[in-house]
C-alpha cells in the first residue's frame, strides 16, 4: 500500500504491475484506489499519474461515499448502535428521566435506553454519548498530550484547548489559537481510531501542513496511524 498526499488526509492506493501499455486507476466502492502500471514504470511516473487525478480520485470516493451512505437511523428498538466500536442492539423504554444502562453478554450486547417523555430517542442517546465522551476524550487526549510533549518536544507550557463537537465532514481539526476539536460520533468507533485522530491534531501544533515532516512527527507519536485511519474510513460507512 503506497501513500500520496493529496488533501487533509493522505490517500492510499495499490500498485499492481503487469503486462500493459499504458497506466490506469481505479476507485471501488470501498473507496479504495488501485494503480495498474505497465513493467518497469517508475515510482515518480507513478505518483505523478495518481497527482494529477486528485479531482477525479475525490469524486469518485465522494460518488461511493453518498451511495454506500451511513445507515439512516429511526432510534428504535432492534437497531444496532455503536459504542466504543462494540455492537449494541438498542432497546428502547418509557422512562421518568433519559438513562441508558448496557448489558453485555455472551450471545449478544443491548443497549438499554430510557427515554423521557419530552425527549427523543435520538438527543437521549446521544446525550449520554456526550456524557461518555467527556471522560474518556478528555482521558485519551492529556496522556496523547503528555506523549507529545515527550516525543515531540511540545513546550509543557503550552496553553491547548479542546472541544467534543458533533462535525459534519470532519473527524478533528485543529486551529492556530491553540484549539482542538474532536468528533462526538468517535465515541461510537474504536479507542485506536480516537487515538489516531488526537495524535493526528496534536501534530499539527509543530506542523500546520499534512507534509513529511508532520507524517514523520505522527509516526514518532502513533507509529499504527495508517491502520487506524483506513479502519477508521472502514468504519465511517458501516456506523
Amino acid at each position: 500500500m503506497i501513500g500520496l498526499i493529496l488533501s487533509e488526509w493522505a490517500i492510499y492506493y495499490q500498485v499492481c504491475f503487469c503486462k500493459r501499455k499504458t497506466l490506469s486507476i481505479s476507485v471501488n466502492y470501498k473507496q479504495e484506489v488501485e494503480v495498474r502500471a505497465p513493467l518497469g514504470t517508475s515510482w515518480q511516473e507513478i505518483e505523478d499519474f495518481v497527482q494529477d487525478r486528485k479531482v477525479w480520485i475525490e469524486r469518485k470516493k465522494a460518488e461511493f461515499y453518498a451511495h454506500y451512505s451511513k445507515i439512516e437511523y429511526q432510534y428504535v428498538s432492534g437497531e444496532i448502535h455503536y459504542f466504543l466500536g462494540q455492537p449494541y442492539r438498542l432497546i428502547v423504554y418509557s422512562a421518568n428521566n433519559n438513562q441508558v444502562r448496557l448489558k453485555e453478554t455472551g450471545e449478544e450486547n443491548r443497549l438499554y435506553l430510557g427515554v423521557h417523555a419530552r425527549s427523543c430517542p435520538e438527543s437521549a442517546l446521544y446525550g449520554w454519548y456526550r456524557d461518555q465522551a467527556k471522560l474518556i476524550f478528555t482521558e485519551r487526549y492529556y496522556y496523547w498530550l503528555s506523549q507529545a510533549q515527550e516525543k515531540l518536544m511540545i513546550a509543557p507550557d503550552l496553553t491547548l484547548k479542546f472541544a467534543i463537537k458533533r462535525l459534519k465532514s470532519r473527524w478533528g481539526s485543529y486551529s492556530t489559537r491553540g484549539r482542538i476539536n474532536l468528533n462526538l460520533e468517535l465515541i461510537r468507533c474504536p479507542q485506536g481510531c480516537l487515538d489516531m485522530i488526537i495524535c493526528h491534531e496534536l501534530c499539527h501544533v509543530r506542523e500546520l501542513k499534512h507534509n513529511k515532516n508532520f507524517f514523520n512527527d505522527l509516526s514518532c507519536l502513533y507509529p499504527d496511524w495508517q491502520a487506524q485511519s483506513q479502519l477508521l474510513a472502514r468504519l465511517s460507512m458501516a456506523y
